[in-house]
């Protein structure tokens, strides 16, 4: 739960700071900084961020790491569908919410806050 609940902070931290997240990045991993950061170059790497980023948000009312029984149901169906799986797969077997809410059992709000007044 902990490293799931590390990957939900951490996740709020990029969606309200993602120019922070992208800076903390490259000095947590200097090997992924471009040789030469300019407009053009920070700008590239602020669209693949984007384009990563933009998956962890949140759909309204569902929380961090919560599974969804409408898009394993979606899964299932195609995996049916495809003969990889047997018609009377049961679903709910496949997944489970029981730690759901301990996963979310941080203040999102100063975590986005803090983010803000980070200083990147």
């Amino acid at each position: 739960m902990k490293v799931t609940r590390a990957i939900a902070k951490s996740s709020v931290f990029g969606l309200a700071n993602p120019d922070g997240a992208l800076r903390n990045h490259w000095k947590m991993y200097p090997d992924t900084k471009p040789q030469t950061v300019n407009d053009e170059t920070f700008r590239q790497a602020r669209r693949i961020f984007d384009s990563r980023f933009d998956l962890t948000k949140l759909e309204p009312g569902a929380k961090w790491g919560e599974n969804m029984p409408a898009q394993w149901k979606r899964m299932a169906d195609i995996s049916i569908e495809e003969g990889l799986i047997p018609k009377n797969f049961d679903i709910s077997a496949s997944y489970t919410n029981q730690f759901i809410s301990k996963i979310n059992d941080f203040d999102q709000a100063k975590i986005e806050a803090a983010a803000k007044a980070s200083g990147w």
